[in-house]
């Protein structure tokens, strides 16, 4: 009975280290296929300029409700009037190309009352522009 509870002991040892390798496997690829993926390239017809825009969220009641771009956040809070509570800045420092690009990534992911996209999607580098964004916000800790 000792030998026989032995070796089911040896048995559900072998069969967890085995789980746990490959749980530790599957762990490590996806590690390192996020780290070899190379950041997305901000399409050339978005580069260039003075880096000198602003990506702002319009918040209402406590919501984020819009999101635009800027070279001006106070000129531009004073243009909005009373449309919105307050605006925070998501980031500064950007080429307005860049900035198309974060805005349009924040469109595509929350459900903003933007009437109008930064990037149309028709354009041929549509997806290559989300993507910059996407990963801008990424890189910078937003949503």
């Amino acid at each position: 009975m000792a030998k026989q509870l032995d070796g089911l002991v040896t048995q559900a040892v072998s069969s967890a280290s085995s789980s746990i390798r490959s749980g530790v496997n599957t762990a490590i690829s996806s590690v390192k296929s996020a780290v070899a993926r190379p950041a997305p390239k901000l399409p050339s017809q978005l580069a260039g300029g003075p880096a000198n825009n602003s990506v702002y969220q319009g918040v209402k009641g406590g919501e984020d409700i819009y999101v635009g771009i800027t070279n001006n956040v106070v000129r531009r809070t004073s243009e909005h009037g009373t449309r919105f509570d307050e605006l925070t800045v998501m980031g500064s420092g950007l080429t307005r190309g860049e900035a198309r690009a974060v805005e349009q990534a924040m469109i595509v992911s929350n459900n903003y009352d933007n009437i109008i996209n930064s990037i149309s999607p028709k354009h041929s580098y549509y997806d290559d522009a989300v993507a910059w964004g996407q990963n801008w916000l990424k890189q910078n800790g937003l949503p």
